[in-house]
């Protein structure tokens, strides 16, 4: 993940800041909770694809987790059952679908953190 993203370079103590609260283990307060339904609020997804009520965001403010991915790192493959949804915070994501024929790869798509968020400013 190597890329500069949008959300990284206009709000990086923001960014910190919720990735320092995301990566706690134990219960997180109230003000925690506000400050990644904040983040939430702003994000493309739950603002126009799947808009979500306040109360459902809450929901999801106190169990999203933080993941750090290495480069090349498979995070799931076609045909995985879906068990989270990602959030890319900063860097580059490869989507490849592999030829059924087994002639290496359909379509490779590359986007960068700044890509998905490119019109979205975070609070």
């Amino acid at each position: 993940m190597v890329s500069k993203g949008v959300i990284l370079e206009n709000n990086k103590p923001r960014l910190k800041e919720v990735i320092k609260i995301l990566e706690k283990t134990d219960k997180r307060t109230e003000s925690e909770i506000e400050k990644i339904v904040s983040m939430l609020e702003w994000m493309p997804f739950f603002k126009t694809v799947r808009p979500m009520t306040r109360e459902g965001l809450l929901e999801i403010a106190q169990s999203v987790s933080y993941q750090f991915c290495e480069p090349g790192e498979t995070i799931f493959k076609q045909g995985d059952l879906p068990e989270s949804y990602y959030v890319i915070l900063k860097g580059r994501i490869q989507a490849s679908i592999p030829d059924p024929k087994g002639d290496g790869i359909i379509e490779p798509k590359n986007l960068d953190a700044e890509e998905i968020c490119e019109d979205s400013e975070m609070p």
